[in-house]
């Protein structure tokens, strides 16, 4: 019985075939490892798109991140507005409220349900300031509205380990 190559997988190709009369059959051996750089070239390709794609997972996770710490600056711009004026401008609001549209996409139901809380207490709040400022220029000193800002100003204080505590299971990249 003739000895089979062990790379008769290949074809039907037995040692006789690699071997000629006088030494190798060199095209015989050729075709061999043309198949074999096949395989090899085939294995690389697909070692190169598994690493692309993992490449563009993470750059997808990294611009989330970036879009979601956006919102989380929004917010804490606004609490840092309140605690260092004890007001809310306009335009914070505005701000507020654009990220409050982005959060909808970004985030669970929690985030936007928060930024909508802070929302609504920075619109009190103002609304309260600007009663206050009316009652101070019409001497009419209303303590009931003293009491509405004091109120909205010390939940704004609060709000600071409350924010990073609810954003953090968005933000944390320690996993």
């Amino acid at each position: 019985s003739e000895w089979t190559s062990p790379f008769f997988l290949l074809g039907e190709a037995s040692m006789c075939d690699w071997l000629g009369d006088g030494g190798w059959r060199w095209a015989s051996v050729g075709t061999f490892f043309q198949g074999l750089m096949t395989i090899l070239i085939g294995l690389i390709a697909a070692y190169i798109a598994w690493q692309q794609y993992k490449g563009n997972v993470l750059n997808l996770r990294l611009a989330r991140y970036d879009r979601r710490f956006k919102v989380y600056d929004a917010v804490k711009q606004i609490l840092s507005t309140v605690t260092r004026e004890a007001n809310v401008g306009a335009d914070d609001l505005r701000k507020l409220g654009a990220a409050l549209a982005d959060a909808d996409f970004l985030f669970g139901n929690e985030i936007p349900r928060y930024i909508d809380q802070v929302y609504r207490h920075g619109l009190q709040l103002r609304l309260a300031t600007e009663k206050y400022n009316q009652t101070i220029q019409t001497a009419q000193f209303d303590q009931a509205v003293v009491d509405e800002m004091d109120g909205h100003t010390k939940w704004f204080l609060d709000q600071y380990p409350v924010a990073r505590e609810i954003f953090r299971k968005y933000l944390d990249i320690s996993s």
